[in-house]
């Protein structure tokens, strides 16, 4: 399936390829993104501070 657009962590990507299925209420989790998304940008997590940048 592909989505027109996908918006995310203020991020678009049009004519995206996606996979849908449920997840379970109990994770609280609203989805999940792959690295088919995350690879096209620069992700740093930084667990000493405890902050997550996105560029």
């Amino acid at each position: 399936m592909t989505v027109l657009k996908l918006d995310a962590l203020g991020h678009e990507q049009l004519n995206f390829p996606i996979i849908a299925f449920t997840l379970p209420v109990s994770i609280s989790i609203y989805g999940l993104l792959g690295l088919d998304f995350l690879s096209n940008h620069i992700l740093t997590l930084d667990f000493k501070i405890g902050e997550i940048t996105f560029i």
